[in-house]
């Protein structure tokens, strides 16, 4: 089992929660939060995949979920879909973690 940091096992409620009310489909975690460099001035990445066809829609899920995952974690989230990784550097390390 993935240990996380108590950040992460702490909000796992409210995160479901939160994809639940929106359609989200998938949330993936990467980046530092997964290694021993994570800190508290760190930001949280993740990928999102929502399940909303309706590209208006989806852009006004996107940025709701976004601004709430912020007040969940309490700190920056930098928020991904699977179209934004293109660049094969970023998406080698992505799917290493």
């Amino acid at each position: 089992m993935l240990n996380l940091p108590s950040i992460f096992q702490n909000k796992a409620f409210a995160v479901e929660q939160l994809c639940l009310e929106n359609k989200v489909e998938k949330l993936y975690l990467f980046g530092s939060a997964l290694t021993a460099d994570f800190s508290k001035k760190s930001d949280v990445d993740l990928i999102i995949e929502i399940e909303e066809k309706n590209p208006i829609l989806k852009g006004e899920i996107l940025m709701k979920t976004w601004s709430e995952l912020e007040s969940i974690f309490q700190r920056k989230v930098d928020l991904l879909t699977s179209i934004n990784v293109k660049n094969p550097i970023l998406k080698k390390s992505i799917e290493a973690n």
